[in-house]
């Protein structure tokens, strides 16, 4: 439910209600757990916090390494760390 409400803040752009609630999601482990790392990693790139949200969509591929949707977002997201500013 609230990985749901995560995704809904995101796509109005609300991304620190959306951090918000993935983290709260967080807090009681489930296995979705995946889904919640990669959601608050999404809301952290669109906050600027690219760094941050490589560790959480590491942690989404290492829950579920089937997870196709994370594994792109982390390669996506190491390469906006190496590119030049």
């Amino acid at each position: 439910m609230l990985v749901n409400l995560g995704a809904v803040y995101t796509k109005a752009g609300r991304y620190e209600d959306a951090i918000a609630q993935y983290e709260e999601a967080l807090r009681n482990p489930s296995p979705d757990d995946y889904l919640a790392h990669n959601g608050l990693g999404v809301a952290l790139i669109r906050t600027g916090h690219t760094a941050e949200a490589v560790e959480h969509f590491r942690e989404a591929v290492r829950l579920n390494p089937r997870f196709w949707k994370g594994r792109a977002n982390l390669e996506r997201a190491l390469a906006m760390l190496n590119k030049p500013r």
